[in-house]
């Protein structure tokens, strides 16, 4: 049988394709959000984009579908009794009491969304699948988990079913147990990427779909951890793996990022050549005729409204001369920028 961490370089073929579209997507909109899963250092430097449209236009939108799902003044479901099912009729008093209570319970769950951090992570998954198109929610008893692309893998059938999810995540090993504190031997680490691997550990999480419904563990070390066995029913997951836009036959989804990508790559070409054209432009340099009486020393420590000999004629300025061609950039970006 293989180990969870085999299963999970497995799939990661299937995942490079989209995992690539994500990560240039998250570059033109908010870098912060994706990044290669390769990197393992503690600080990670993002190269921030040339234009705000992208970030602007994710923000608005995530802030859009953010009030949809969880209104801040309202509840977002309503509990009720169905008619047409109970086969009997309830009397008015008791349907009432009834309704009392459901609104109770609703204000109940409402508060405990409230309290907990479900809003962030509901947040967080939606600016996700606006960049990326993909992203896993875990609804545990301590509250709800998010895990970004880089860090799971999925696989489905033909019908776009989920059958298999792997995820992988970085943990402390004095967390797991006495069992899992000894780091691993220097020859065996990579020492390219620093101490991290000696007091960290990957831990993968293999949820898998049988037939009696879901099931799953943790590995560390390729050693199960004790006490991480689940299941649930085939219909009751609490492993969400959601996708923005979905295409059939694919395992994982599109985002909306990805339909403007040509626009977006156009933006930052365009942003980039407007502002390192206009710091060119903005410089101010004069020059001096050789044969001219006016000394450039003269010309540099002369104040503002001050008078010193010479002739204008021997005095120029540097010129870049392509306002024409910044017009040209500025007017398509601003067309770019109305169309995102």
């Amino acid at each position: 049988m293989k180990s969870a961490r085999q299963r999970y370089h497995e799939l990661t073929s299937g995942r490079t394709a989209f995992l690539d579209i994500a990560l240039e997507c998250a570059k033109l909109t908010i870098p912060t959000l994706l990044m290669h899963e390769e990197t393992t250092t503690d600080y990670t430097r993002f190269k921030t984009p040339w234009q705000s449209v992208g970030a602007k236009g994710v923000v608005t939108l995530a802030s859009k579908l953010m009030l949809g799902l969880l209104p801040p003044s309202t509840s977002f479901f309503k509990l009720q009794l169905d008619d047409s099912k109970l086969g009997v009729e309830i009397p008015a008093e008791a349907k009432s009491e009834l309704d009392l209570s459901f609104a109770k319970i609703e204000r109940m769950i409402m508060e405990s969304i409230a309290a907990s951090t479900d809003r962030v992570q509901i947040f967080s998954a939606i600016k996700h699948l606006v960049v990326t198109g993909n992203a896993l929610l875990y609804m545990g008893k301590d509250g709800m988990k998010m895990y970004p692309l880089n860090r799971y893998v999925v696989e489905r059938d033909g019908n776009g079913n989920v059958t298999e999810i792997v995820t992988r995540e970085r943990v402390n090993r004095k967390l797991l147990g006495p069992a899992f504190e000894n780091p691993k031997p220097l020859s065996v680490v990579d020492s390219s990427v620093g101490s991290k691997f000696e007091k960290d550990v990957d831990v993968f999480t293999c949820i898998k779909l049988t037939k009696k419904g879901w099931t799953w563990y943790q590995e560390a070390d390729d050693k199960l951890l004790p006490n991480t066995y689940g299941k649930a029913p085939k219909d009751r997951s609490p492993w969400l793996p959601l996708r923005f836009v979905t295409v059939d036959g694919e395992d994982y989804g599109r985002s909306r990022v990805e339909e403007f990508l040509g626009d977006l790559r156009s933006l930052e070409a365009l942003m980039q050549a407007l502002v390192e054209g206009s710091a060119a432009a903005a410089k101010v340099i004069f020059t001096v005729s050789p044969s001219s009486v006016t000394k450039p020393a003269s010309l540099a420590n002369a104040g503002n409204g001050a008078i010193i000999q010479g002739r204008p004629d021997d005095i120029g300025v540097v010129q870049v001369g392509k306002t024409a061609d910044f017009r040209t950039a500025l007017t398509g970006w601003c067309v770019g920028e109305a169309f995102v």
